[in-house]
């Protein structure tokens, strides 16, 4: 029998989900992004807790380097969570923390499509046969004044069912299915998820699933940092989730940074 995508996004049915998720959650029907929204509760003061926000429509999504993340009204995911009392230490660990999120986002799909193989993608990218299924993930840091912390600010953006997309996208942009799902329970899967991640990513603990699900490993890539472009073979993501490359010459470099812009056929 043919799924029905479930539209009614709600507050009460995410929370009924996510067993492990006490605190705040706001759902909006549009938004210009979730992460502007997060951010702009910030800015008004203070959270002691975290918080949750869900679109049903975003007119202004952004990835990565502000990039547009086209983001229709009933088709996906789009979400933000924000984690406070953050040091900055684990600050510092951020990249530990973003391939842990990958990953989280990585298990609660697979609780839901466990036939397809999705990938992950330095550092911020969910793959399924070769093309991203979103905006991706975004972990970005804001400082809390009253509370001397930082929170995590993070958000998520996957295509789940797209019908169409924009001519700019039609040879890059991949969506996850032509049928439903419960986008309530597939939220309150992926904020489980999180919660596990927030409580034990600078153990390194998710590297090995990341390594296992590397879209990358093995192959020849130009990677942008700055100004600088940097061409090599993958050689995996070591114990601080760098990406390390090895250049023609036979150097190895650990990147905490950058963005991989190709990926070359060999």
């Amino acid at each position: 029998m043919k799924q029905v995508m479930k539209n009614d996004l709600s507050e009460e049915k995410i929370s009924h989900f996510c067993s492990n998720f006490s605190e705040k959650i706001v759902v909006k029907s549009r938004v210009t992004s979730t992460q502007d929204y997060a951010k702009q509760v910030l800015e008004k003061g203070s959270l002691e807790k975290e918080l949750l926000v869900v679109a049903n429509q975003q007119s202004t999504g952004y990835g990565k380097l502000g990039r547009a993340f086209y983001s229709p009204a009933n088709a996906g995911i789009y979400m933000t969570i924000v984690l406070p009392h953050k040091t900055p230490r684990e600050i510092q660990q951020s990249g530990l923390f973003t391939t842990g999120v990958g990953v989280a986002v990585l298990n609660a799909l697979q609780e839901f499509y466990p036939a397809l193989p999705f990938q992950l993608k330095w550092v911020n990218d969910i793959y399924l046969f070769g093309r991203k299924i979103g905006g991706g993930i975004l972990c970005e840091s804001v400082y809390q004044m009253q509370e001397h912390s930082y929170c995590y600010v993070t958000g998520i953006g996957l295509n789940i069912n797209v019908k169409q997309f924009p001519s700019s996208l039609k040879n890059i942009a991949e969506t996850i299915t032509d049928r439903g799902v419960d986008r309530n329970k597939l939220t309150a899967e992926i904020v489980k998820q999180l919660i596990e991640v927030n409580a034990n990513y600078q153990s390194g603990k998710f590297l090995a699933q990341y390594r296992q699900h590397n879209y990358l490993d093995q192959q020849m890539v130009k990677v942008m940092r700055e100004k600088t472009e940097i061409v090599g073979r993958v050689c995996g993501i070591d114990s601080q989730a760098r990406l390390v490359i090895e250049d023609k010459h036979g150097k190895k470099m650990a990147l905490t940074s950058g963005e991989v812009t190709k990926v070359y056929c060999d």
